[in-house]
């Protein structure tokens, strides 16, 4: 039993993630921190522009974007 786990069938708290990150859902990584006993997750347009700010998850679907639509503020 993880200690996560612990915490939910011990004390009945339950463990959440607060930064969602496509790459969590990409690869493998949601599922390990599920198995590992957390039990949910939050995101708002906070952890989102956190998120596509810090890494290059979300890049390719902005070039994308922004070439079907000629410049940024169209693709917005």
């Amino acid at each position: 039993m993880t200690r996560l786990e612990s915490l939910f069938n011990d004390g009945g708290q339950s463990a959440w993630i607060d930064n969602l990150q496509r790459s969590y859902v990409t690869t493998d990584r949601l599922a390990e921190l599920i198995a590992d006993g957390v039990r949910g997750l939050t995101s708002n347009p906070t952890i989102m522009a956190k998120a596509i700010g810090a890494g290059s998850d979300y890049d390719e679907q902005f070039t994308e974007s922004i070439g079907r639509h000629g410049d940024v503020l169209e693709a917005y």
